[in-house]
């Protein structure tokens, strides 16, 4: 990740694909956290989220 801000240069603009990279590189990895690790597996199948349609539509 300090790579990527390391080399960031902004004479081509202040939003590059390096910034670009570095706003999703860690939300992709967040996100998909919970499928790797099974915690959505977890949440899915507790009481509350089955009986809330929100909850439910929110982990898929």
């Amino acid at each position: 990740m300090l790579f990527i801000f390391g080399s960031w240069g902004v004479a081509g603009g202040l939003v590059t694909d390096q910034l670009v990279y570095a706003v999703i590189f860690p939300a992709l990895g967040t996100l998909t956290t919970g499928q790797i690790l099974g915690v959505d597996r977890y949440l899915e199948s507790h009481p509350i989220v089955e009986r809330n349609s929100k909850l439910r539509y929110l982990l898929g």
